[in-house]
């Protein structure tokens, strides 16, 4: 989840397919994009996962069979309801690691290394920000590292010493989740 320019913000998901058309011997990767106005976020309580989930249940941002030649737009309902339904699971990260979190937001982009479930932990996040900071909230929770994607939040499942060292260096704080938090 990113914000674009004059307004507008995506929402992606990468999901892996069969083998992929060359027949190298590697798996399909597909990236749906959900490009919308910033502001429609409003009616799902600027929560970008509500929008998310709801877009998975019409079908969208899913593995397709085949490519459209050409994309249509999307109408999305104007309703909040998956946030009312699917609300973040406090087993996945201790109260104490989210207050961390929400300090470290504060003035510096976060790379969280070991957590088991960062979806949900973008969801305890959000759920506990002020509705109307929720959009600033930029996150990747599958994307490998860089330096130059414009996320204030990422998500590994290790780093080696070399690439934290460049996160050092480019003022992004690496926050390492305890492994007895990945049960």
């Amino acid at each position: 989840y990113f914000h674009l320019e004059d307004g507008w913000t995506a929402l992606t998901r990468t999901v892996r397919g069969e083998s992929e058309y060359s027949n190298r011997g590697g798996l399909r990767l597909e990236t749906n994009i959900l490009v919308f106005r910033t502001s429609q976020l409003s009616t799902h309580d600027h929560n970008p996962l509500s929008l998310a989930a709801l877009a998975l249940s019409l079908g969208h941002l899913r593995l397709r069979q085949k490519m459209p030649r050409e994309l249509q737009p999307l109408e999305m309902p104007e309703s909040n309801w998956s946030t009312l339904i699917k609300q973040p699971n406090q087993g996945d990260c201790d109260s104490e690691t989210i207050e961390k979190l929400q300090k470290l937001l504060s003035s510096s982009r976060v790379m969280v290394v070991g957590a088991p479930s960062p979806r949900n932990i973008v969801g305890q996040l959000l759920h506990r920000m002020p509705i109307d900071q929720r959009s600033r909230l930029t996150f990747t929770t599958g994307l490998r590292p860089s330096l130059h994607r414009p996320f204030r939040l990422q998500f590994l499942p290790q780093v080696s010493e070399n690439l934290r060292d460049k996160m050092a260096a480019a003022g992004i704080v690496c926050l390492d989740v305890e492994p007895s938090l990945a049960i």
